[in-house]
């Protein structure tokens, strides 16, 4: 867990920075990929949550804990993939 705030921590520094560098006023295409990487970080945070302490769920413990771990690269994919069509086809580039 320890980790994971640390990350959160970086990554809005991150966040922060790239919002000066770019002095966007609103939402920009920049924002939505920081917000995929900070759902994917709770995400994260709550498998390891219900692997630990929560209730038993199968899909979560099956063989090790395998599911979740071959659908992180795909879900964050996915993400970032609709997020560049959203944006960009409704011509927000």
């Amino acid at each position: 867990m320890e980790l994971a705030a640390a990350m959160v921590l970086v990554l809005t520094v991150d966040h922060n920075t790239a919002r000066q560098e770019t002095g966007s006023h609103g939402i920009s295409y920049i924002d939505y990929i920081y917000f995929c990487l900070y759902f994917m970080i709770i995400t994260v945070v709550w498998n390891a949550l219900v692997l630990s302490r929560g209730p038993r769920i199968a899909l979560i413990e099956w063989r090790d804990n395998l599911a979740p771990k071959l659908l992180y690269w795909p879900t964050l994919a996915f993400l970032l993939f609709i997020v560049t069509a959203a944006t960009f086809l409704a011509g927000g580039g």
